[in-house]
């Protein structure tokens, strides 16, 4: 990768960590965290564990499922991939 200061879908699509049901450390906390930051209430809702276990897993199934209204492309696949991701850190939706 060059180091140009531009994030194009090619590099983020290498930068990113895909995570889904089953796994678990930082990425996994990453997305948790993001969550709870969208809640508004730090320490309360999704617990920050780094286990995508059933809770996680329920948020992100909300997200998605949310995110897809706005975006018809958008697969409901449960999985926190590059366009989760994006969604996430971006801000695309309200918590």
């Amino acid at each position: 990768m060059t180091a140009d200061g531009i994030v194009t879908p090619q590099k983020w699509s290498a930068l990113i960590i895909q995570v889904k049901k089953g796994s678990y450390g930082d990425a996994v906390r990453g997305v948790q965290e993001e969550f709870q930051f969208r809640s508004g209430e730090p320490g309360k809702g999704l617990k920050v564990d780094g286990i995508f276990g059933p809770q996680t897993d329920s948020t992100v199934r909300g997200f998605q499922h949310a995110l897809s209204l706005d975006i018809p492309s958008v697969i409901l696949d449960w999985i926190v991939g590059p366009v989760t991701w994006q969604a996430l850190v971006s801000g695309m939706l309200p918590g």
